[in-house]
């Protein structure tokens, strides 16, 4: 039974999924989704067996299907089976995904929502995300009253957790994270100069924390140039035509890239053709995409440092040290409002022994 207000469900949640805790970044690659491909996903999700409603999370860290169901085992199994369809052996990568049911499926999003569950732990970027998933499922109809009142119940958690702790003080985020390991690796980014491939919230927040950490030059592009010349002139940049990265990566010392491409867009190849017109110039190209917009194999190309998504986990475990402290108390807010929401059965009564004496 779950509850919220004063009504009552008789359906059952639960959640698969996986994230940067659970799984390699080539398995979470195999998972992601573009907008297109997660409306394709929704209306599959609908038409699986024991399935009521359905919305996916989907971000650079992490892909979630939460789901009400007539049966929490059944609908596992129809998760389960879907995740196969997209050619994943899930019986072979067992353990890389998690099975969240009932309150601790309503736990799992709640922890998510709250910042608890991120790489860099206490970012904000999460809570647009799962309004995001929300509002896709409810215009597509996959999702109904039961899982709405489940996200709204889950952004109000967020709100509390951030109002009454710590755990999102400061400007940390997975942009900030990136930057700051370039800084480390030049010293410093005065004098230095940074292209932002991509146009979302990951490439925004990015371009933002190099202006604030002195950056001398920011050069964003993207498909939709308004985009880019929008987030340029807020920092005082310049933007480019998409076509034109590749002319640009002659000249910049910082490449950080977050499109929504669905194969990587630097190769090997056209890395290894600008060095040679760089006369000795580093190259630091930090990949914040998935799926990952760079190839691997351009970490071997003699004067390029590539960083991807996985590879900010330790300096974001670095970074927001301090924020740990706060955990016991987010841990206690979470546990109150999933009593709240999912409600322990109340015992019931023992049957009384009947007496073998006459």
């Amino acid at each position: 039974m779950l509850v919220s207000g004063e009504r009552v469900y008789s359906m059952h949640l639960v959640v698969l999924g996986l994230n940067h805790k659970t799984s390699p970044l080539w398995l979470r690659e195999r998972l992601s989704f573009c907008a297109e491909a997660v409306r394709k996903a929704r209306q599959h999700l609908r038409q699986l067996p024991h399935i009521r409603e359905s919305m996916i999370l989907t971000t650079c860290n992490r892909v979630e299907f939460y789901c009400s169901c007539d049966s929490a085992d059944q609908g596992l199994r129809s998760l389960e089976q879907f995740i196969r369809e997209m050619d994943v052996d899930i019986s072979e990568y067992h353990d890389c995904f998690y099975r969240r049911t009932e309150g601790e499926a309503v736990a799992h999003l709640f922890r998510v929502i709250s910042g608890v569950d991120s790489m860099v732990m206490g970012e904000t970027q999460i809570i647009n995300q799962v309004k995001e998933a929300f509002c896709g499922a409810k215009e597509q109809g996959t999702i109904g009253e039961f899982m709405e009142h489940l996200v709204h119940a889950a952004l109000e958690v967020g709100k509390r957790v951030r109002r009454e702790t710590g755990i999102s003080e400061g400007p940390l985020n997975i942009g900030s994270v990136a930057v700051d390991m370039a800084r480390d690796f030049f010293g410093t980014l005065k004098d230095r100069s940074a292209l932002v491939v991509g146009a979302g919230e990951m490439s925004m927040l990015t371009a933002k924390s190099l202006a604030g950490n002195g950056i001398s030059t920011i050069t964003v592009a993207n498909r939709t140039v308004d985009k880019a010349r929008e987030i340029a002139h807020r920092l005082g940049g310049q933007a480019v035509n998409y076509e034109d990265f590749q002319n640009q990566l002659q000249s910049v010392d910082i490449v950080i890239s977050s499109t929504a491409a669905p194969h990587p867009i630097i190769k090997r190849s056209m890395v290894e053709k600008i060095m040679e017109h760089r006369q000795g110039r580093l190259l630091f190209i930090i990949d914040l995409a998935m799926p990952r917009d760079v190839e691997p194999e351009v970490a071997e190309v003699p004067g390029v440092r590539l960083h991807n998504i996985d590879g900010l986990e330790q300096a974001a475990e670095s970074a927001t040290h301090e924020r740990t402290r706060f955990l016991a108390e987010v841990s206690r807010i979470i546990e109150e409002e999933v009593g709240r929401f999912a409600p322990s059965p109340a015992p019931q009564p023992q049957p009384k022994k009947l007496s073998l004496l006459h």
